[in-house]
């Protein structure tokens, strides 16, 4: 293993001083609220409702017996959860291509609603 030198360190740290992170996050921070898909948790109380009854149904299905089964049907639970996020995103941006698409082909693009692009700034 190949230690770093003194000047090879303290370049690092004084790198690490310029990139602190974006300085403005109003565009950026409610991100994870938007579809959930990127959230560490459940994004409302309705949300952690419908997760709790999806595990207890699997569990209740399928029986756990030991705490790897246990820890098993929980993560069956959360790739579920995640899934079912994904599909309804999946089906929001399908939906708003086809709307953008109809528009295009009327000659009449009211709006972009183009997910990936980013807003400009009033």
């Amino acid at each position: 293993m190949v230690m770093a030198t003194e000047a090879q360190t303290q370049a690092n740290r004084e790198n690490s001083e310029l990139s602190t992170g974006p300085k403005d996050t109003s565009n950026t921070k409610f991100n994870a609220l938007k579809h959930g898909l990127c959230s560490k948790g459940f994004v409302n109380d309705k949300e952690n409702e419908e997760y709790s009854l999806l595990f207890e149904e699997l569990k209740a299905n399928l029986g756990p017996k030991t705490i790897i089964q246990h820890i098993v049907i929980e993560r069956i639970a959360i790739a579920l959860w995640d899934l079912q996020k994904i599909t309804v995103v999946e089906s929001a941006r399908n939906r708003n291509q086809e709307i953008k698409s109809k528009l295009t082909a009327l000659g009449k693009p009211m709006f972009d609603l183009d997910m990936n692009k980013k807003r400009k700034k009033n």
